[in-house]
């Protein structure tokens, strides 16, 4: 038997070089994280037109200050976690629902004592996801029975007669003058 027809002399490593060669040169390399964001960070670091001179005075008059997001620590089923706040959220708003999600991760743990963290969390989410769709029909509920006592709000001020006012009178009678000439 020659080496060539075995299965072992098919591929052998000279042989297989060459055919890796060939598959290199037919195949484009992978891309890397950088090539293939290259695009996207171009975009973003764009050279900027140079600022006139009135441009400048008026940042020197209003600087712009930005504002760093405040980091807030908080800890949910004992396990601390930093939450980034920004302007619409204030810090005593983070440490609100916080201490919600941590009460309902308690509450799942103490209910169910073999639990996992993950478990329990998964069971304090489907929990939170179920009082979210209770008030969303709830809240439903209440808007339809608004708009049915506004309805009958509506048709109550539109049954009473009003009686018109002393300035009505006058332009009705002033109408009813020219009409007549």
């Amino acid at each position: 038997m020659s080496s060539s027809k075995s299965i072992l002399g098919q591929y052998s490593d000279s042989k297989m070089s060459k055919k890796q060669s060939s598959e290199q040169q037919a195949v484009p390399p992978m891309a890397t994280y950088e090539q293939r964001y290259k695009g996207m960070v171009k975009a973003v670091t764009a050279p900027v037109p140079a600022p006139t001179l009135e441009q400048k005075i008026k940042a020197r008059e209003n600087p712009v200050v930005e504002e760093k997001p405040v980091r807030v620590p908080v800890v949910i089923g004992g396990t601390r976690y930093l939450l980034g706040t920004s302007e619409e959220m204030s810090v005593k708003r983070i440490n609100k629902i916080a201490n919600i999600a941590n009460a309902l991760l308690e509450e799942a743990k103490s209910t169910n004592p073999g639990l996992t963290n993950s478990k329990a969390a998964i069971l304090a989410l489907i929990d939170a996801s179920d009082e979210i769709l209770s008030l969303k029909t709830e809240i439903s509920n209440l808007k339809t029975e608004l708009m049915y006592y506004q309805q009958q709000d509506f048709i109550n001020k539109s049954a009473i007669p009003v009686e018109p006012t002393p300035m009505e009178k006058l332009a009705e009678a002033k109408g009813n003058q020219d009409k007549n000439e």
